[in-house]
């Protein structure tokens, strides 16, 4: 468990938390707190809303009730990019990346979010914007050692293995220095070796002060990783704890199980 989870007051917090889509209700007045440097699991069944549930927390979609406060501030109602300023990040699924441009110029993009350079600065040229780039590839080519994709920086995203796009992904997430990141799958579709490089680099993640909330069906990965976990069954949580707590809930075994196990 990361240093401090315990003793301090939540970074991210939910409460009653719904949405609904038509008449199938994602999320059912979810209550979640996240403590600053945990790493926190949130696993169910296929459809049980858990990407809904990132999906509320980055803004890509508005609850219809409850609220989500982040680093103190009320953010239930805030746009994407307010969010990403505050200090949330994400990751997907499938990488969100630009294919046709190189690894570090993705992970440069980035970094505009902290940068003191202004959007018409870059319009006018000048040595504010000449700074801010040096400090941008700087910034970029640091995160890239970090995630262990130096060796990708001038390749072209869409030309690097699939592990690799994945971890360009997050690096692109970290390159606007979060203080929390959401991550969607990051193991889905990686081999054993690529998710043991993924588990380590969450890690380090961790120790650079980062909080993590992670959806992910690799449940080895989750067990071995997370401090705790959170389980969603059709919207509602039905359990949480420990890893080692979950793993024998009765309730969390039926709901993967389909019965008493």
């Amino acid at each position: 468990m990361g240093p401090g989870v315990e003793a301090a007051s939540p970074l991210l917090t939910a409460r009653q938390v719904t949405k609904t889509f038509g008449g199938l209700t994602a999320v059912n007045k979810l209550d979640i707190d996240i403590q600053p440097g945990e790493i926190r699991g949130l696993v169910g069944p296929n459809g049980s809303g858990k990407t809904t549930f990132l999906n509320l927390l980055t803004g890509f979609c508005i609850s219809d009730s409850g609220s989500v406060t982040f680093r103190g501030v009320n953010i239930t109602r805030q746009g994407t990019h307010r969010r990403i300023r505050l200090g949330l990040g994400r990751s997907f699924q499938s990488p969100q990346i630009f294919r046709d441009m190189t690894a570090l110029e993705n992970v440069f993009i980035g970094s505009y979010r902290y940068l003191r350079a202004e959007p018409y600065h870059a319009l006018l040229g000048g040595s504010r914007t000449r700074r801010a780039d040096r400090e941008g590839l700087a910034a970029a080519t640091e995160v890239l050692e970090f995630a262990g994709l130096s060796q990708w920086a001038g390749t072209r995203a869409g030309s690097m293995p699939y592990g690799a796009q994945k971890s360009l992904d997050i690096a692109r997430a970290l390159s606007a220095r979060p203080s929390m990141i959401l991550m969607d799958e990051p193991a889905a579709g990686l081999n054993s070796g690529e998710a043991v490089q993924l588990t380590a680099l969450c890690r380090r993640i961790r120790d650079r002060g980062i909080t993590i909330l992670i959806i992910e069906h690799n449940m080895r990965m989750v067990m071995s990783l997370c401090d705790r976990v959170t389980v969603l069954d059709h919207g509602v949580k039905i359990a949480e704890g420990t890893a080692a707590e979950v793993e024998v809930n009765e309730r969390v075994q039926e709901a993967y199980l389909g019965r008493k196990h």
